[in-house]
């Protein structure tokens, strides 16, 4: 149903970093995106409201009894979801975006632990697809829960080989849950997203 997409789409609070293979991803390339979103949010807010309005002048119009109820319950549908987003944008967003070049103190370390647990098991689970070891780079983007969860793993730069970008992805959901947030962190934050890039390499470019 036409709701659960807008639902969908105007609820979720995520990061797409779009970076070039070999590029670091910059703080400005995550404000920006963060600006997309919202300026998107605003965008299907405003056609959610559209939407509701031309079903109650489709209410208006029709001599229909099952039609109108039928267009009754949509709009109701639609404007509940519509109330829920307005309240979850109208409260201090709990998901902090971890900068990739100057994280602040308190996340820093946590980033650092992640990354490491990460590394560790990638290297000992070399990528390989028909028996050759695959090489190079890719920049992940992990969504990390108070409790450790992941809860999301995406991409920001792909490497040009998807089996090695699957792999990542897999790596990275092997090792997880991580260690619970801090108390320090848990007053501030409810999730943490990073931008983590990770190479293959062939031992002679290391």
């Amino acid at each position: 149903m036409p709701h659960r997409k807008y639902s969908a789409l105007l609820v979720a609070c995520f990061i797409c970093a779009v970076a070039h293979a070999g590029e670091a991803v910059s703080d400005q390339d995550i404000q920006a995106q963060i600006s997309h979103e919202t300026e998107l949010q605003a965008k299907l807010i405003a056609q959610v409201k559209g939407e509701i309005e031309s079903l109650r002048q489709r209410e208006l119009k029709t001599t229909s009894l099952v039609e109108r109820r039928k267009l009754e319950s949509r709009r109701a549908e639609l404007s509940a979801v519509l109330a829920e987003v307005e309240r979850r944008m109208a409260q201090p967003s709990r998901t902090r975006y971890v900068s990739p070049t100057k994280p602040e103190p308190m996340f820093a370390a946590y980033g650092k632990a992640v990354a490491q647990k990460i590394e560790a098991y990638g290297s000992s689970h070399f990528p390989k697809s028909n028996g050759q070891s695959l090489y190079g780079r890719v920049v992940l983007i992990l969504t990390i829960k108070a409790d450790g969860a992941l809860e999301e793993v995406g991409i920001a730069s792909r490497s040009g080989i998807p089996a090695l970008d699957k792999h990542a992805q897999k790596v990275a959901q092997a090792v997880a849950p991580f260690e619970a947030f801090s108390p320090e962190i848990r007053e501030v934050a409810d999730r943490l997203v990073f931008v983590f890039p990770f190479a293959y390499r062939r031992e002679e470019e290391k």
